[in-house]
């Protein structure tokens, strides 16, 4: 199936647009004081935030010319990828308690977090592969489950209570919408 590409969705759009703006009116004004007692610039940390916007902006075009029906490819590798990466992750030292990151020198970041997105895809694609199985819990649910226990195992024991949470939560949601049976899900709740 090939989908014509269409314009992109302009109050989408600008709503991004704006709430990234009212964000890092927000950044300045909580921050101000602080940069400047620490940093000796009231911008230091507005100039940080500025930064990763415009280059989420610019991840956000290339990834508005990507063909979305083409990530289905890469939801596997993409959750391979994320699980290893939550495996390694106990490895490292702890940090005030909890070994959360990964990183080379100054780049770092939370495997947990790709993990969200890469959760999200994975169920999106399976879920649109197996639409008649989804009202079967042995069939349909309980592999689904299955993974999302391990991955909410994985993540917990970093500990991280709040990502578990959404990603459970995000996938109950997903399995109710893609039509598991309410039964199934309250059961489990």
């Amino acid at each position: 199936m090939r989908l014509k590409k269409g314009p992109p969705d302009f109050v989408l759009f600008m709503t991004t647009v704006i709430l990234v703006c009212i964000g890092l009116i927000m950044v300045f004004s909580s921050s101000s004081v602080t940069a400047n007692l620490r940093y000796n610039d009231p911008y230091y940390f507005f100039k940080r935030q500025l930064v990763w916007a415009i280059i989420a902006f610019g991840a956000m075009w290339v990834v508005m010319k990507i063909n979305y029906l083409r990530l289905k490819d890469f939801a596997v590798p993409a959750l391979i990828l994320a699980l290893v990466c939550l495996v390694v992750v106990l490895f490292m030292p702890e940090v005030k308690g909890s070994s959360r990151f990964l990183g080379v020198g100054p780049f770092r970041f939370t495997p947990s977090e790709m993990t969200k997105l890469c959760m999200v895809l994975f169920l999106a694609a399976g879920l649109s592969r197996q639409t008649e199985r989804i009202t079967s819990f042995v069939r349909g649910v309980l592999p689904f489950l299955g993974l999302l226990g391990l991955v909410c195992g994985l993540v917990m024991l970093q500990p991280d209570l709040g990502t578990t949470f959404t990603i459970a939560a995000t996938a109950f949601l997903m399995l109710a919408i893609a039509g598991a049976r309410m039964s199934h899900l309250g059961m489990l709740g």
